[in-house]
């Protein structure tokens, strides 16, 4: 056994094999020795099931929760983080992949003054692969507020990821983003490192959240539950995002009109 500090990678997965396959192959192949991985099966109907026991009996770092009914990505990441024997946890979507060596760098940059390490990614397409959030950078409170500065995924402790309830399940998008703000908002700070370490990709021709139309309820969600947080540039900045999801621009006069109103509200608070 390692003497460095058991990393549990929560995994939901969900009719997607021959993806699936890749994102495992991804984990084994880390560089970093201690580590166990939790597929939780959100209920699939292709050979999935079938897969995943096959590999428990013979890989004792690898375990699976099968779900009988299917209840969702988000709350399938809270099974596997309750379930965790790490003393750090970190996530991996099934589309995706890591890297190599991003465990081990994500846990040597981690100290406890941080709320969580997040890395650079790289957004694969059939075409190429781009480096994105590929600089070092100090993430705060009001930092998170104008952007998801973590990514879609993070490495922190099991207890802190359990101190702020995990990830919230009334959520239909943003889970994620939402998580990791009222991760830094209870612990302070976190760290994010240049080197894109995990692939995103995005060109495989399943469904991704970010291009579901359900997202930019997510948006709204996340506004009406930290309203009371936002100075009015970041609730720019958030509109701003919901209309790209749509495929709109914020017009000047939004950004001149909603500007005054939210200033008159204040004031007259």
């Amino acid at each position: 056994m390692s003497d460095q500090p058991l990393v549990t990678v929560y995994m939901p997965t969900k009719n997607r094999l021959h993806l699936l396959k890749r994102a495992i192959a991804s984990v084994q192949a880390q560089t970093y020795p201690n580590w166990e991985l939790i597929v939780v099966n959100d209920a699939s109907t292709d050979d999935t099931a079938s897969f995943l026991d096959e590999l428990t009996e013979t890989h004792a770092n690898i375990r699976v929760i099968h779900n009988d009914e299917s209840v969702g990505a988000c709350a399938s990441r809270n099974k596997a983080i309750k379930a965790a024997n790490g003393t750090f946890v970190t996530g991996l979507d099934d589309d995706d992949e890591f890297l190599p060596t991003r465990i081990e760098k994500m846990v040597a940059a981690y100290s406890e003054e941080y709320a969580f390490v997040s890395t650079g990614l790289l957004w694969v397409t059939n075409k190429k692969s781009k480096p994105i959030l590929a600089t070092d950078m100090i993430m705060t409170p009001d930092t998170e507020l104008y952007l998801n500065n973590a990514g879609n995924q993070v490495l922190t402790t099991k207890e802190k990821f359990l101190a702020v309830g995990g990830f919230d399940e009334s959520f239909v998008s943003l889970q994620d983003y939402e998580c990791f703000y009222r991760l830094v908002c209870k612990f302070g700070t976190a760290k994010r490192i240049s080197e894109p370490l995990m692939n995103v990709h995005v060109s495989h021709g399943e469904t991704r959240i970010s291009s579901n139309p359900k997202s930019v309820k997510g948006f709204y969600q996340f506004i009406e539950k930290h309203r009371d947080a936002f100075k009015p540039s970041q609730t720019y900045s958030m509109k701003s995002r919901i209309l790209g999801r749509q495929g709109k621009k914020l017009s000047l006069r939004y950004v001149y009109y909603r500007g005054l109103s939210t200033l008159l509200r204040i004031m007259n608070r």
